[in-house]
């Protein structure tokens, strides 16, 4: 006897037709996370000046370019890393639309009349979309916020290893 898949399992079948794409959009957000922390660095840096008495006006303008390239760059990569996962997701539920239309064209007609067709358009068109949102969001969201903690979590050594100091060259928690 065969075991029947889980919804899960079925929706991960198709997934993993466009596994590529899907990585594709994780590594994006994941870079696009790591854009996102950097500019607490820099700022660290611009303190660290300031609270030294550095009056380089330069210094601090070419700082302040950086957080905005970090800033733009943050925002392209999450553009770049969002429209990926939705090609990727657009593809895989039409894969599963098709899958169901052709499931539907082989059953029997007194089965299709039994239903209605308010519950065949439910199952083809809502609760297939209704997947959108996990597959597209989700998996890039998820992703690229894990990266971000783990990355908060190995640059500051770990709490409560060493205080959160947002200013690894300026202070150290031997002191």
């Amino acid at each position: 006897m065969r075991e029947k898949k889980s919804v899960l399992g079925w929706v991960l079948t198709f997934a993993g037709e466009k596994k590529r794409d899907y990585v594709a959009s994780a590594a994006l957000a994941v870079l696009g996370s790591l854009c996102q922390l950097l500019p607490y660095l820099v700022m660290a840096r611009v303190l660290t000046r300031l609270l030294s008495g550095d009056r380089d006006l330069i210094a601090y303008l070419w700082d302040c370019g950086l957080l905005a390239l970090l800033w733009l760059t943050r925002l392209g990569l999450h553009s770049l890393s969002t429209a990926r996962s939705h090609a990727a997701t657009f593809a895989v539920l039409a894969g599963i639309r098709k899958r169901g239309l052709g499931k539907l064209a082989r059953m029997p007609l007194g089965d299709i009349q039994a239903r209605g067709t308010g519950e065949l358009k439910n199952i083809l068109v809502e609760r297939v979309d209704s997947m959108e949102p996990t597959l597209a969001h989700a998996i890039p969201e998820i992703s690229g916020n894990a990266a971000a903690a783990l990355a908060t979590l190995l640059w500051t050594g770990g709490w409560p290893s060493r205080p959160c100091c947002p200013c690894p060259w300026g202070w150290s928690s031997s002191r």
